[in-house]
Order: structure tokens, then sequence, then C-alpha cells
């Protein structure tokens, strides 16, 4: 019959400010930067900013172990397939996934940031803080205690997988209850990386604290993806560290800050051990049979 024909395909070329070189690669900085300034498939805008794509790109292309014991691989890779009929906001939204990325636009430029821990650029008290508290703690709904992701797994032909994080701690503190959730990662083709994605997933759900607060003129200097710290007695708060994850300008000359809780330790990674190698089948080989002997003729 006619064959069916697969290929293993490289992406797209795309531009590296690094080196101004147009390449083959998979760090998602510069797949983003390509996205957002591609005219015939993406936004087709000029307002990036390449700055923040070198560090972003940097920080992408850091090694990591992939296991107790083996090789080192890059700390974030993108291997999307894009559907151009999906709006340029999911597009976006998918790509950013591959490495924790925001894309506030600041100052008339998309800026990347890679989630990670960093210096607080501002401390907030009551020298610069209005009012208009709004405290969330979360819920039992958001909170995870194992976490589930699934994607498409490089050594298995790409086939669904998905890498399992599962802390017995947490659950006891949870009551025995089973808190999880299954996480999609499409743009993830390692299974290293995933159980890495799953631990910070997991680790975030417990830090659910999101606060919104009224600042002064003076937060003009905080940008979105920026990390804050709080010292206040309202909350009872020493230096408790914040990310930025929304502004808002308000008539009154007052900046309307939305803070999601920022731990430290969230970010770092447990090497794992080598993911078990399947079992090779012990069933004989159909294609090859043996020679009949010991016959014997009747008649």
């Amino acid at each position: 019959s006619v064959p069916k024909i697969t290929a293993d395909i490289q992406g797209k070329l795309v531009f590296d400010p690094r080196t101004s070189t147009t390449i083959y690669s998979s760090n998602p900085a510069l797949c983003i930067r390509d996205y957002l300034t591609s005219t015939r498939y993406g936004k087709g805008s000029t307002a990036v900013s390449d700055a923040d794509i070198i560090v972003a790109a940097n920080l992408c292309d850091g090694q990591i172990q992939a296991w107790s014991g083996g090789p080192s691989i890059n700390m974030f890779e993108c291997h999307a397939v894009l559907n151009t009929a999906q709006s340029i906001k999911n597009n976006t939204e998918q790509l950013l996934s591959s490495c924790r990325g925001m894309l506030p636009f600041t100052g008339g430029l998309y800026k990347l940031v890679v989630e990670r821990d960093e210096p607080s650029v501002m401390s907030l008290s009551a020298d610069n803080l209005i009012g208009g508290w709004t405290i969330n703690s979360g819920s039992k709904k958001t909170r995870l205690n194992r976490a589930k992701v699934r994607f498409p797994n490089a050594e298995k032909k790409w086939e669904q997988d998905f890498a399992l994080t599962d802390s017995p701690t947490l659950r006891a503190l949870d009551n025995g209850l089973l808190l999880d959730s299954d996480i999609e990662f499409q743009c993830e083709t390692s299974y290293y990386r995933a159980v890495y994605h799953a631990e910070v997933a997991l680790k975030k759900s417990r830090q659910g604290l999101m606060c919104g607060v009224m600042a002064s003129p003076e937060a003009f200097k905080i940008e979105i993806g920026n990390i804050v710290d709080i010292t206040h007695a309202t909350p009872g708060w020493t230096g408790k560290k914040f990310r930025v994850v929304n502004i808002d300008l308000l008539t009154n000359g007052l900046f309307g800050l939305i803070l999601s809780e920022h731990e430290p330790t969230v970010y770092d990674r447990t090497v794992p051990v080598e993911a078990p190698t399947p079992s090779d089948t012990t069933l004989p080989d159909p294609r090859v049979v043996a020679a009949p002997g010991a016959l014997q003729l009747y008649s």
C-alpha cells in the first residue's frame, strides 16, 4: 500500500540579538521574540525590548543536571507547534509557559521576564502605601500536594507522557486529602524539565497569598514582574516579598498594585533520579521459526 511518511522537523529560523544571526534555536526567548515580531503569522510588532530578550535568553540557556549523575541540559527549551487559527494571545501564552515567562508592556515596549528569584526593587511601607488593602490567602481549589505535567515526550516519539511530583508531607498537612491537578505543557519535550515544571507548580500553589494595595506616585518605578517587599503594621508583615502581577494608574495619581506572594525556595530544583527504562519484551521473535524436528510418519 501507499506508505505513510513521517518526519522529524525543526522549526522556523529565528533571530538571535546576542549574535545578530538568524538560526534554528529552541531557546524560548528567541522563539517568543520571533512570534512577536513576525508580520506573517505573529504580532508584527517592532516594540520589543531586545535587551530583556537577551537577559531571558541567557537564563534559558543556563545549564541544569538532567538527573543525578546525568548530563547537563538547558534550563528551558521551547518545542511548540502553534496553530495560527488561535488568537495571538493564546499562542503567546503557550510560548511563555515554556520558560515561566511574563510579558509586560512597559515604556512602550514588550519586555520578557522569566519568573525566578531576584532582588527586591522597592520597599513598600506606611511611607508609600495609602491603604485599600485586599488580601486573599487562596483556597483548597488552588492548593496542591501532587502535580502532574502532561507533555509530548521526545524520548517516546513525541507521544503524550506525564511527569509527576508527589509530596506525602504536604498531603499529611492536608489531613490526607489528595489535592492534585493535570497541567498541560505542550512546548516541553523533556521528562526532566517536565518534572521541574511540576515541582515549581506544586510549591507555588502552597504560596497562594494575593494582595491588593494602593501606592503613592513613588511606585512609578515598579514594573510588572518585579519583586517588592512590604513592611507594614496592618497585615503584620516585615520585609515580606511579593511579585507585581498588575499595575493600574488611578485617576487620583495613585497606583493600584496586585501582588502575588514570592517565596525564593519555590524555584529550587530537586535533581531527580534517572527515569526508569521500560524492560524489553521476552516474547520470541515471530519472524524466526525453528525447523520442525523429531517427525514420525504414520500410514
